[in-house]
Parts: C-alpha cells; sequence; structure tokens
C-alpha cells in the first residue's frame, strides 16, 4: 500500500512534509513491537478466564497457502462475552486428524487454557471432528454448516435440478444482457413497482440458490413479459413454476436460520435447541401440506436427514445446560418435559456443589484463624449475659438450610423469573441478577460461552481474504499471522 502510486500521492496533497515509511520499515521494524505488546495484553485478558469454548476452520489462500485458525471465547467476572484469536498458522503437513490434534493442543497449551477448554465447535469434516475427539474435548459441528449439508443434500433430485438448471440459465442470460436488464426493470417501473434485478447463485453456496429462486418468483411476471420472445431460452412449464414457488416456501425457514446464525455477535449454543425444534415442527408441518410429489420428496429427505443429525440435540448435556440457563428460553425451549426436568435438576445439583466448595472454603479460613485465638483469650473475650446458655440451646435445635435446599431455592428463584424477549442480551441479564443469584450466575458464567457455530473463524477468513489482495501476495507467512492476529485483537486490547 505504502509503494503505491496514487496512495503516495494522496498522503502528500494532505502532507508535503510528511515522510511515508517503506514497506520494509513497517514490516521489520513497526509491527514485531506492535504484535509483542499486543500478545502480552491478550495473555493478561486470557488468564482472567475460567472455562473456555474452542472454535476453528481451515482456509486456503489466493497463493495456495492453507491456514488453521483458533479463536477462544469466554465471559469475564462482567458477564462479557470475550473472542480471542490465539493463532491462525499455516499448516505444512496433512490435515489428518493426528497433525490437527497435536496442534490444538500445542496452541491452547502454549495460551494456558488448554485444561480450560469445555466445548470445541468445527465444520462437520471427519479429520477435525476425530482431532477433537482424541483430546478428549466434547464437540459440535457448527450449526450453520450442518444446515447447508442437510439442505444440499435434500436439492439432490433430478427434477429439482432440472428446474433449478433452467432458471440459472435464464438469470445468466439476462446477467449478461444490458438491454434485457434495462426491459426488466422497465417493465416495473411502468407497472409501479420498485425495480429490482434477478440474482445469480453463488456455487456451492444452496442459500444463494434459495435467494436466486426467491427473486425470481418476486419477479415472474416481469420475467415472463420480458424474456418470452426469446426463443433460445428455456420454457418453464406451470408445474415447474409450482415447484419453485414451493421449494422457496421450505426452504425460507432454514434460510432464516443461517441468516440468523451469521449475523449473531454472540450465537451460543443456547440457540441450538430452540432453532431445531423450531425447523422440526415447521418440517412436520410441510408434510401435512398438499405439496407436489417433487417438492414433497424434498422435504421427506430433509427430515430424514434432518432427524439423523439434529434431532436429538435436547440430550446434549452442554446444549441442554446452556439453553436451561439462558434467561430468553428457560425450560420453555424444550420438547421434550422431561429433558427440561432433568437439565433442572442437573443445575441444581452444580448449585449445590458450588455452595459446598464455597462452605468448605469458608470453614478452612474460619478455622486456620479460630486456631491462632489462645484459650484464656476465648473466655476474656466471651460475652457473659444470662441468655448466654438459652441461646446456644436455641441453636443448636433450629433446623439448618442445607445446600440442596439452598440450591433448589435458588432455582426458584430463576425459573420464577419471567422469560426476556429475544433480542434482549442474555449476559447482561445475567450481570444484572448475579446478586440475586450468587451460585448459578457463577455456573452461567461458566457454561454460557459455549456457541453454536464457528462463524468467528469464518468472519477471520473472510478479512483474511481481503488483506491478501495481489498487491500484499507476497507477505512472509510470519508476517501475516502477525497482521491477522492484530486485526482480530487489537480492538479489544483498546476496549480493557
Amino acid at each position: 500500500m505504502v509503494e503505491d502510486w496514487g496512495f503516495r500521492k494522496f498522503i502528500s496533497a494532505l502532507n508535503p512534509n510528511y515522510q511515508l515509511p517503506s514497506k520494509f520499515v513497517i514490516s521489520n521494524t513497526l509491527l514485531p513491537p506492535i504484535y509483542e505488546e499486543c500478545v502480552h495484553s491478550i495473555r493478561n485478558i486470557i488468564n482472567s478466564g475460567k472455562t473456555f469454548c474452542i472454535t476453528t476452520d481451515a482456509w486456503t489462500s489466493i497463493d495456495t497457502v492453507s491456514y488453521v485458525s483458533i479463536t477462544a471465547h469466554f465471559i469475564d467476572e462482567n458477564f462479557d462475552l470475550k473472542s480471542i484469536l490465539l493463532e491462525c498458522s499455516t499448516c505444512d503437513s496433512s490435515h489428518s486428524s493426528e497433525n490437527l490434534s497435536a496442534e490444538l493442543r500445542r496452541v491452547t497449551r502454549e495460551w494456558g487454557i488448554e485444561r480450560k477448554v469445555i466445548f470445541a465447535v468445527s465444520d462437520n469434516t471427519a479429520n477435525i471432528q476425530k482431532a477433537i475427539q482424541d483430546i478428549g474435548w466434547k464437540h459440535i459441528g457448527c450449526l450453520a454448516h450442518t444446515i447447508n449439508l442437510l439442505v444440499k443434500d435434500a436439492l439432490k433430485n433430478e427434477d429439482i435440478q432440472k428446474t433449478i438448471d433452467k432458471v440459472r440459465e435464464i438469470v445468466n442470460h439476462f446477467d449478461r444482457s444490458d438491454i434485457l436488464c434495462e426491459k426488466l426493470l422497465k417493465y416495473q417501473e411502468n407497472v409501479g413497482k420498485t425495480p429490482l434485478e434477478l440474482l445469480l447463485e453463488v456455487p456451492n453456496r444452496w442459500n444463494s440458490t434459495f435467494d436466486m429462486l426467491q427473486r425470481f418468483i418476486i419477479l415472474e411476471e416481469a420475467v415472463k413479459s420480458t424474456a418470452g420472445d426469446i426463443k433460445k431460452l428455456p420454457v418453464l412449464t406451470v408445474t415447474e413454476w409450482n415447484i419453485i414457488k414451493e421449494l422457496c416456501q421450505i426452504l425460507e425457514p432454514f434460510e432464516e436460520a443461517t441468516k440468523y446464525l451469521s449475523r449473531e455477535n454472540y450465537c451460543s449454543s443456547s440457540l441450538m435447541i430452540p432453532i431445531c425444534n423450531g425447523l422440526k415442527n415447521i418440517l412436520e408441518g410441510l408434510l401435512r401440506k398438499k405439496l407436489s410429489e417433487t417438492v414433497t420428496n424434498v422435504v421427506q429427505r430433509l427430515q430424514g436427514s434432518f432427524q439423523e443429525h439434529l434431532g436429538n440435540v435436547e440430550n446434549n448435556n452442554t446444549l441442554a445446560v446452556s439453553t436451561f440457563l439462558d434467561p430468553k428460553f428457560k425450560q420453555l425451549a424444550f420438547l421434550n418435559p422431561s429433558m427440561a426436568e432433568k437439565t433442572k435438576k442437573n443445575i441444581i445439583e452444580m448449585i449445590g456443589e458450588k455452595i459446598t466448595e464455597e462452605t468448605s472454603e469458608l470453614y478452612a479460613i474460619n478455622g486456620a484463624n479460630q486456631s491462632k485465638v489462645e484459650p484464656m483469650e476465648e473466655i476474656e473475650n466471651e460475652n457473659l449475659s444470662i441468655w448466654s446458655t438459652f441461646d446456644k440451646t436455641v441453636a443448636s435445635v433450629q433446623p439448618k438450610s442445607t445446600c440442596c435446599t439452598r440450591a433448589i431455592i435458588e432455582m426458584r428463584r430463576y425459573v420464577d423469573k419471567d422469560v426476556i424477549p429475544r433480542h434482549q442480551n442474555s449476559l447482561l441479564w445475567w450481570q444484572e441478577h448475579k446478586e440475586l443469584l450468587p451460585y448459578l450466575s457463577k455456573i452461567a458464567q461458566d457454561k454460557l460461552c459455549t456457541l453454536a457455530t464457528s462463524v468467528p473463524c469464518e468472519r477471520l477468513f473472510s478479512e483474511a481474504g481481503d488483506l491478501f489482495t495481489g498487491r500484499r501476495s507476497m507477505l512472509t507467512n510470519e508476517k501475516t499471522y502477525m497482521i491477522l492476529f492484530l486485526n482480530a485483537n487489537m480492538s479489544l486490547v483498546h476496549n480493557e
């Protein structure tokens, strides 16, 4: 960038006396100390974390170098989610499960969190799943990635593909013809509608296929009027138009789920159960509708795959606890009441363990302090009162609250609170209620760091794609990692 003639001229126009540093000064002199300072600050932030969720993904740059990124997520004492890029390193060896496992161990060990990881999220490839399993971390596949695979598989239908191919060809023709595009926009203006263009799908992305089909349906009359006299274009039958409309209807909920998962800054694993149960109910409802045979087959394939991969999310203890501890959902998100009750009892046991742990620590401290008091001092300091003996007798027969009772009471307080609206911040709710729910809030802090997707890693690689433009393709791997690390973590350091 600093060697670019246009950029240098722009800086000179702003300040003719300013001398731009060369790219060598920036990369060799300025960048390393800034990076080291950021690493030091991030280590201090990470040391405050108690439990961590790891997300990991792989990516290949424009110069065909493979990278593996690892991000860590935890909730601090103020119930702020901290998301940190630990490393984005090159992969010189194969992506075998053994190599990936060794890399995950090395990175988390270097940052001192290997034994604090309670959950890991990745895509659904077998090698990374086995790598995480070999380490012993609890793992779940990225929900957005899983939905993508299920929908793509369900669309592998001959009649569906023929119809989509026809639509793609028509859209392609419009995309290549400025005259046709102008006619399409003009037609919409003439009928008093806001002009829209057709959308061309992006390969390997089913949701871009959905966007293409949905826009095609919206512009049905405009397309028919504009392209009706072009003989070389394929003609869609009435049945095919109906297939497209029904297909959009069944895919829209999956598109909604994918967008929701992708746009959330804090995509908690507590979302998995309500989202999956919502999609499950929709599929069951679609099967009761009178759809065409072709689209009914798609729904059946979707339901079968969905049940196989996501049908038992309520049985996952980590997801169940996370959902119950989210004040947006609590027990209401469960389709199976017995699973909600089981999760509730599980959390009550966790509260009891927290109370016991704290009580033991207090006894240890008090015992140590009391052992330092001399017997004579105890006698001298004892209050001589006519009620002393009576008060001791009353105290000895009063029922004492057990850890279990206190745990049940705290759980009841939590359940009795109103469920908050979905758009509100669950972590902020816990920050505001940690005095009322002292033990449950500590459990929430430990458990709600778990995520539902590996989107943080995907966003990182999206930003990395902007970094690796043609003019920056000569960056060394070391400098690349430094820039990515600073780009991902510098804002966190500044906010501390």
